[in-house]
């Protein structure tokens, strides 16, 4: 968990303040301040990844810079302090069940199953895309329930309303150029979407999709879809059926038609990529003299 996160959690309830921030890190350990360990003399040796507690009565004076010191009023300290334990023992065992996925990951297992895993872990719905948003795949353990993205899936791509939402976000820069969660509103759905792009090499190959089921969106979610994305990079880049995804975006359309997919459908994949093919194209085809399996023994 996040310095800043765990801070969210105590701000508003506990009137908590802070006094002194540090770089935005992961929270390895959280300890009380007293005056005597600032104040007094005493040498007392800070940890740039611990939060450390304070009351409005042992407030230090002498504050060093680059730790995280929070304080909350005398009365709501033991509160304060059994919620900021009970955040961090959580945040630990989600990142223990986070890194389960990476051993999932490891054993290359069949993407269906590694999305499915993932949306438990979320508990919320997944969907994968490409970049010219088709479907590529979706979870069943937490299954799509709006009537909209399920007939999205059906008919495999995303519908206009969504894609134009997603393309309006572009000239604003609202857009992020790299896997930070973003939430997209459409008129289509009335599900909250937290999205994050898919990149290789610093390119765009699509989006990882978290439908909120009318539940709401969480911190939680918005710090590990990152993850997740990167994640599903790496498990998408193991599978050659998934090879397509790493080559131009217009060449995957292309190859798309040549596999056997409508026209029709083609020209909506490459509008919504703000794409266009050539007027002409040629297609070479490479026929071997020897087409026998027998000829190359």
């Amino acid at each position: 968990m996040l310095f800043s996160e765990l801070f969210e959690h105590i701000s508003v309830p506990y009137h908590a303040q802070m006094i002194a921030a540090g770089a935005e890190d992961e929270i390895s350990s959280i300890s009380f301040l007293a005056n005597k360990n600032t104040d007094e003399g005493e040498d007392f040796s800070y940890s740039f990844n611990c939060l450390y507690l304070c009351s409005d009565s042992t407030k230090p004076t002498k504050i060093p810079t680059g730790i995280w010191i929070v304080s909350v009023p005398d009365d709501f300290l033991l509160l304060c302090a059994n919620e900021i334990s009970k955040q961090f023992l959580l945040a630990h065992k989600q990142e223990t069940e986070f890194n389960q996925l990476f051993y999932l990951l490891m054993e290359q297992t069949p993407l269906h199953k590694l999305i499915d895993e993932c949306a438990s872990f979320l508990d919320r719905s997944l969907i994968l895309t490409d970049l010219s948003f088709r479907v590529i795949g979706c979870s069943t353990s937490r299954p799509v329930t709006d009537p909209v993205w399920q007939n999205n899936i059906a008919r495999g791509y995303c519908t206009y309303e969504f894609i134009t939402a997603i393309n309006e976000l572009i000239p604003s820069g609202d857009l992020p150029l790299d896997p930070t969660p973003f939430s997209v509103n459409c008129s289509a759905s009335s599900e909250n979407k937290l999205c994050s792009m898919l990149m290789y090499n610093h390119q765009h190959i699509g989006y990882l999709i978290m439908l909120d089921n009318e539940l709401g969106v969480l911190p939680f979610h918005e710090h590990y879809l990152t993850k997740l994305s990167a994640l599903f990079v790496q498990a998408l880049k193991q599978q050659p059926v998934f090879h397509t995804l790493f080559v131009n975006v217009a060449e995957n359309i292309i190859i798309s038609l040549l596999d056997g997919e409508s026209p029709e459908i083609a020209a909506q994949r490459l509008s919504a990529a703000n794409l266009a093919l050539p007027d002409a194209l040629q297609c070479l085809t490479f026929l071997p003299k020897k087409h026998s399996v027998h000829d190359y023994s």
